[in-house]
């Protein structure tokens, strides 16, 4: 499911034993992003998870999935140029499982958003992610879009999210990333 809406790696530090380990990562062109968490089997050794963000404004702003950045002690963004800075949770919806995080940085290359209302059955798209971890970081998949206006229940809200469906493989570490249409724009972020 990618939730209608670039470069960086983004890390967060879990003292909580119930988070599964999943990777994120941000692309420098705007596109999306890889995310490391720091995560726990034991509340004392916490242990690095990566996940997804999109780059959405050139001063930092950063949006990826709440559940990526959830109970964080810290976040950690590191660009594709491998420049690394702290982040601040800016806000957050569990409800539709998105949050908004800024580095201090600027003149950031944003993504381009286009317009998820405008996808129609049968184009093109491409998901981007971590799956795996750092290894295979930035890893795009592509698909065609299934269908539109996908109603999704969220298990753990009970909110009922408006989704695009996609045959586009979209794996475990790509939370929070970038389902992009074949101009290169953001049409939705991976869930």
């Amino acid at each position: 499911c990618a939730y209608e809406l670039s470069d960086a790696w983004i890390t967060k530090s879990l003292l909580q034993s119930s988070k599964a380990s999943s990777p994120i990562n941000i692309t420098e062109s705007g596109i999306a992003t890889d995310l490391r968490l720091l995560q726990s089997s034991k509340a004392l050794f916490p242990m690095l998870v990566t996940e997804s963000g999109i780059i959405i404004s050139s001063d930092g702003y950063i949006v990826t999935n709440e559940h990526v950045v959830d109970e964080a002690k810290l976040i950690e963004v590191v660009l594709n140029n491998g420049e690394r800075y702290t982040a601040k949770l800016m806000g957050y919806d569990k409800q539709t499982d998105l949050a908004v995080i800024k580095i201090d940085a600027e003149n950031l290359v944003k993504a381009e958003l286009g317009n998820s209302d405008e996808l129609k059955p049968g184009e093109v798209v491409y998901a981007i992610g971590n799956p795996g971890g750092m290894e295979f970081a930035s890893s795009i998949t592509n698909g065609i879009i299934s269908g539109v206006d996908r109603l999704i229940t969220n298990s753990s809200t009970g909110y009922v999210m408006n989704c695009i469906q996609t045959s586009a493989a979209i794996n475990p570490g790509n939370s929070g990333g970038a389902l992009v249409d074949g101009y290169g724009r953001v049409v939705g972020i991976s869930v």
